[in-house]
């Protein structure tokens, strides 16, 4: 897949403040989850979810087969989901 021109968002984003402990758990979840994935996965969802693009608008944006992006966002969020689930099972 070709690299995005600067790093993920996800990299760029300061945490917001925490305002309680569970929050922040949430937080730290959610980040474990996103190492995960891969790269190009996050990329993927970070710029759908977090950049509002469609999928067609990524595929334009980073020359990649439409098709391809679609199952990079599904791998992507099974991945994230999955990695959740398994934190929480955890944690019981």
């Amino acid at each position: 897949m070709a690299a995005l021109t600067s790093p993920p968002r996800f990299a760029r984003v300061r945490p917001l403040p925490a305002k309680g402990p569970r929050q922040m758990g949430e937080r730290d979840r959610a980040q474990t989850a996103l190492a995960f994935i891969t790269s190009d996965e996050r990329d993927v969802l970070e710029l759908c979810f977090s950049a509002g693009c469609p999928p067609a608008e990524i595929s334009r944006k980073l020359q990649i087969p439409l098709g391809a992006i679609k199952a990079q966002l599904d791998r992507g969020l099974f991945g994230f989901l999955h990695a959740l689930s398994l934190q929480a099972a955890s944690s019981r």
